[in-house]
């Protein structure tokens, strides 16, 4: 959730710039927390805060595209268009909203969570 502020006006510049100055922290501070939520690395550590800023609708959202992904990790032909109309988006929508969350481009979160799965494959194979 992003917090809500009011600013009396009058304001000064530098008021605001501190407000947006944190708005933009706060983003990439979640966009961190999804990245690191669905890595598989033990070494880690959530954030308390920022677990306690993520929102429901977003995990839900994050863990849906995940599982979709695992379940067309063999698929060769798995790409963003047919990810947004399953998930029932517009591509750009889609895109938006992968980018806002987690600082990345859906193709690129598909690549990331396919090189993870293959890295748990490796390491199982030894």
């Amino acid at each position: 959730m992003v917090p809500i502020f009011y600013v009396a006006k009058p304001s000064s510049k530098e008021e605001l710039t501190l407000h947006i100055r944190n708005l933009f922290s706060l983003r990439k501070q979640l966009q961190k927390f999804y990245l690191l939520q669905n890595s598989n690395s033990k070494t880690n550590k959530l954030n308390k805060s920022l677990l306690e800023l993520s929102s429901k609708a977003g995990d839900i959202f994050l863990n849906n595209v995940k599982a979709y992904i695992e379940r067309n990790i063999e698929n060769i032909d798995l790409n963003v268009e047919k990810m947004a109309h399953d998930f029932h988006f517009s591509h750009s929508q889609f895109s938006r909203k992968l980018d806002a969350m987690i600082g990345l481009a859906p193709i690129k979160y598909i690549r990331y969570v396919k090189l993870q799965k293959a890295s748990i494959m490796l390491a199982e194979t030894d």
